[in-house]
Order: C-alpha cells, then sequence, then structure tokens
C-alpha cells in the first residue's frame, strides 16, 4: 500500500531568491506541499511591498515543489483589484490550484485511498477586508457550512486559517474556542498562519506554525528573530490512517534549512486561559473576545480602530521616501 505524505508550509514569499538546503530539496521531492502565498504578483521585486515577479514566484513553487496555495489573507490585496486579478489569471494561466476565495474556499485532493479537503478563511482581524476571499469575522457561521459541504466530498478534513494577532507568541482565546468547535464539528486537523512565529499547539491544532521564509524588506522588517522560524506539518496517509508529525525550519540571509533544535511545545496552562492570556501574552492592547454582546460594542469597533492607525504607517513612510528622493 502506498504511503502519501502532505506537507503545510506556513507564510511563504520569495520576493528575494532563498538558498535552499539540499536536505530540504530532498525532502519535499516527494510530498504534496501545501503554502500560504504571503503576496501577490508584481511586474518587479519591490522591496517596500510583497509583490513577487513570476520568475521569483515560479521559482520557489518548483523548488519547493508546492502543488496548491492559499490565498485567504491580508496581503493578496495589497496591490488593490488589479493585483489580485493579475495573481489570479497567472495561477489560471500556469494552472496552479489555489482556495480561499469566496467563491472557492477549499480544495480537495485526492490521494489513492483517501480524499484530503482543505478549507481556508482570513480572520478579519488580520487586515483582510476584501470580500472576494473567505473572510471570517467572530462567530464563523459561514465556515462550518463550509465544512458541512466538504464533509460529503472529503473523507479527512484540514482548516488552513489566516488568523490570530501579529507577532503574538500565545493563540488568542477567540482561536481556542473555534479550533475546539471546528474538531467537534468534524475537522480532523487545524494548521494556523499569520502571526509570523510560531505558537504552542495541542493535539490535532497547530495555532501558528510560523514562517516558511519571508524577504527581509520595509514590509517585514519589523518582524524579529522569533520570526525565522517556522514549523512543517506533515499528514502521512498509508490507507485510511492519518498520522501527524512536524519538522522545524528556519531562515537567515537568504537560507532555508532544517531547524534541528526546534523548540516548540504542547500548549499548557492552569485553570482559566483567558486569566493565563492575558497575563503571558505580549500584545497587551489587543481585546479579549469572550463571544458575548460587548464585542460588538467595544472589542471590535477598538480593534478596527487600532487598524486604520496601522494603515497609516504605509503612507507615511511613502511620503518619507519620496521626500529622500527629492532631497
Amino acid at each position: 500500500m502506498k504511503m502519501e505524505t502532505l506537507a503545510f508550509l506556513s507564510d511563504l514569499n520569495f520576493q528575494t531568491i532563498a538558498n535552499i538546503d539540499t536536505k530540504l530539496l530532498d525532502f519535499f521531492s516527494d510530498k504534496l506541499v501545501i503554502a500560504n502565498f504571503e503576496g501577490y504578483l508584481a511586474n518587479r521585486n519591490d522591496p517596500t511591498t510583497l509583490g513577487i515577479t513570476k520568475e521569483n514566484f515560479l521559482h520557489m513553487v518548483k523548488a519547493l515543489n508546492v502543488k496548491y496555495l492559499n490565498i485567504a489573507n491580508n496581503h493578496i490585496f495589497d496591490d488593490g483589484y488589479d493585483g489580485f486579478e493579475r495573481t489570479i489569471n497567472f495561477l489560471n494561466d500556469c494552472q496552479i490550484p489555489y482556495f480561499g476565495l469566496k467563491e472557492t474556499p477549499f480544495v480537495v485532493i485526492k490521494l489513492e485511498n483517501v480524499k484530503v479537503g482543505i478549507l481556508s478563511f482570513a480572520w478579519r482581524m488580520t487586515g483582510a477586508r476584501n470580500n472576494a476571499i473567505n473572510v471570517c469575522w467572530l462567530k464563523c457561521s459561514k465556515v462550518f457550512k463550509q465544512i458541512d459541504e466538504l464533509k460529503k466530498i472529503s473523507d479527512y478534513i484540514v482548516v488552513y486559517p489566516h488568523w490570530g494577532i501579529d507577532m503574538e507568541i500565545l493563540p488568542h482565546p477567540w482561536q481556542i474556542t473555534i479550533a475546539h468547535r471546528l474538531l467537534k464539528h468534524g475537522v480532523d486537523l487545524v494548521v494556523g498562519h499569520h502571526p509570523h512565529i510560531t505558537q504552542p499547539f495541542e493535539d490535532k491544532i497547530f495555532y501558528s506554525i510560523g514562517n516558511t521564509y519571508l524577504p527581509n524588506n520595509e514590509v517585514t522588517n519589523y518582524q524579529n528573530n522569533k520570526a525565522s522560524s517556522g514549523l512543517i506539518v506533515l499528514v502521512n496517509f498509508n490507507g485510511n490512517n492519518a498520522k501527524i508529525s512536524f519538522k522545524g525550519t528556519k531562515f537567515s540571509n537568504g537560507q532555508l534549512c532544517f531547524d534541528e533544535k526546534t523548540n516548540i511545545g504542547p500548549l499548557q496552562y492552569d485553570g482559566n486561559y483567558i486569566k493565563y492570556f492575558k497575563k503571558c501574552r505580549a500584545k497587551k492592547t489587543i481585546p479579549i473576545f469572550t463571544g458575548k454582546i460587548q464585542d460588538y460594542f467595544f472589542a471590535l469597533p477598538y480593534l478596527l480602530a487600532l487598524e486604520k492607525i496601522i494603515s497609516i504607517k504605509p503612507v507615511i513612510n511613502y511620503l518619507r521616501r519620496r521626500k529622500k528622493r527629492e532631497l
């Protein structure tokens, strides 16, 4: 009986070409690799954006043997609808399957003995705003309906969400609530991305698997050394049996390789998780969603206001660069 393996990567963008270790190249060569494309197709590699040329993009998917791409994230619309359409058209031309859109939120991979459904959504609080992608607010009602559709045509279901808080060391309490609801609803595995750093995991829930490879540019320069690590989540299928495991990766100075010293463990806390999160989290200004009515009158408006403030930063940076050129 043939053994087949799915390999889930995290945020990926080869605006600058990575020098990939041969051990990693060999490892990916016989895997079905799924990745989150953190960016969009552009006419040039501009270090003030996450735009990537067609040549660099093709090198990226070929080198890492990427077979399926998630595009439900907060960067696919960085160049507006033109950039989004340019990306979608190119993926279609190259016949590279993608998912995470409103109309196509999931993909089904047919293995020898099992059909694997992979569904993605972008949490609205990551800054993902355009309804062309599969955006979710707090209740995620439509996601559960999409899972019901996927159950009819899949044997094994993976939810691959773009969620959580950027550079936060712990999963947000909202994520924990939704992740456990997903498992109760029939999902077999949750593999999350967006925070850019790895977070503690549970048995079948990887809240954040860090970064696989991102360029060091004006968009990412706020990220610290923790953002240079990631996980590869592996699902080995032997007939109908699935075994979940993971391996660590790291990148620095353009080098991408295995990380033999990956230091990540299970999520452990005593008592109430919300109290634990409030005490130990890195981002103290982010509101805690409780699922109660006050979320809509306080937490959501507050977080959207923060988003507005953050969105001004690229404009300020652009004006500074323009002023420097004039001088």
